[in-house]
C-alpha cells in the first residue's frame, strides 16, 4: 500500500506546469505589457503571482501598482498592468517577476 500512495503522489505531480519569468524595461507612468509563456499551459485556468521589483532605497512618492489584467489570461499568456510607475529611480518598478502554475 505504501508503494501505491507514493506512485499516486508522483503521479500526482505530473498535473502541475509550471511557467515563470522576468518583465524588464518597464516605463513610466501607466502601460499595459504582455506576457508570453514559451510552452502553452493546457487551458487558462491558472494562477498567477505577480512581484515587483523596486529600487533599494524606498519609494517616496505614490506607489506604482500591478495587476493581472482581468479577462487576458490565455493557454499562451496573459497581460499585466502597471499604474502610477514612477519617472525617477526611487519611484520606479524596474522589473517584475512572474509565475503561473497550473493544476488539475
Amino acid at each position: 500500500q505504501d508503494i501505491q500512495d507514493l506512485q499516486n503522489q508522483v503521479s500526482a505531480l505530473d498535473t502541475i506546469q509550471i511557467r515563470r519569468g522576468v518583465l524588464t524595461g518597464i516605463g513610466s507612468g501607466d502601460s499595459t505589457r504582455p506576457i508570453t509563456f514559451d510552452t502553452n499551459m493546457p487551458d487558462n485556468d491558472y494562477s498567477v503571482s505577480l512581484t515587483a521589483i523596486l529600487p533599494s532605497s524606498p519609494i517616496t512618492a505614490a506607489s506604482p501598482n500591478i495587476f493581472l489584467l482581468n479577462g487576458t489570461k490565455a493557454i499562451n499568456g496573459f497581460t499585466v498592468a502597471i499604474e502610477n510607475n514612477g519617472t525617477s529611480p526611487a519611484t520606479t518598478i524596474t522589473s517584475l517577476e512572474w509565475i503561473a502554475i497550473y493544476s488539475e
